[in-house]
């Protein structure tokens, strides 16, 4: 068994006394200081990743047509130059 120092133990009470710290074990000498093992408690948190699926089918197509024959598209790209007018 080891025999602690105050200050060793002053920061092993400091670790055991929260919530993030499951358990504490100070080990055999390695080299010349202790060797402190800490298990943490906490979980693993996993990443849920949603993606977006487009309904192709559920979509409106009649009234997409009817919206884009009445845009007027001769004066909405009229003054425009080949590249502003992908921007539109």
């Amino acid at each position: 068994m080891l025999c602690l120092l105050q200050e060793e133990t002053i920061f092993l009470t400091c670790l055991s006394n929260t919530r993030l710290v499951q358990d504490v074990d100070v080990v055999d000498l390695f080299s010349d200081h202790n060797y402190i093992n800490i298990t943490l408690n906490i979980r693993k948190c996993r990443i849920r990743r949603t993606e977006e699926i487009k309904l192709y089918k559920k979509a409106d197509y009649l009234s997409m047509n009817y919206y884009l024959s009445n845009v007027n598209w001769s004066m909405l790209l009229k003054n425009l130059s080949v590249d502003k007018t992908s921007m539109v």
